[in-house]
């Protein structure tokens, strides 16, 4: 990104700056490309979306882990 491209967001409102970021996070969550991840941790979530889409998963509210 340029300097001049991030000026001109800067210049963006706060309403036009908060739809940015939700929409780049929107695009960052949607990209399931987890080749710059280390082997362990690709293994890691393997298991954990097995254990979802096997039905094995065990899930908590958020309050009960947040105390953790």
């Amino acid at each position: 990104m340029t300097k001049t491209q991030l000026e001109e967001l800067h210049k963006l409102s706060k309403k036009d700056k908060i739809k940015l970021v939700q929409t780049l996070w929107d695009d960052i969550a949607n990209d399931h490309d987890y080749t710059d991840l280390p082997i362990d941790h690709k293994k890691i979530l393997e298991e954990r979306l097995d254990a979802i889409n096997n039905g094995k998963a065990i899930f908590r509210p958020w309050y009960e882990v947040r105390l953790m």
